[in-house]
């Protein structure tokens, strides 16, 4: 399950089965990720993907429309 409360940078989060993802707003690199995956799962593997800027403007525009009440 998803840890609560969920990190600020993580946006659109979804999990199937024994995997989670999610869009970082606040990426810093894939160790920096891994650290804080870590700190809330215990042992994991990460995978991380370069997104295209349309990708980041929709995604961003999700979030902000789960975000209202």
């Amino acid at each position: 399950s998803l840890p609560t409360p969920l990190p600020d940078g993580w946006l659109l989060p979804e999990i199937a089965g024994h995997r989670l993802r999610f869009v970082s707003s606040d990426f810093h690199g894939e160790q920096d990720l891994h650290r804080q995956l870590s700190r809330h799962f215990g042992a994991v593997k990460v995978e991380c993907d370069p997104m295209p800027l349309r990708s980041i403007a929709n995604a961003l525009m999700q979030q902000r429309k789960r975000n209202l009440p």
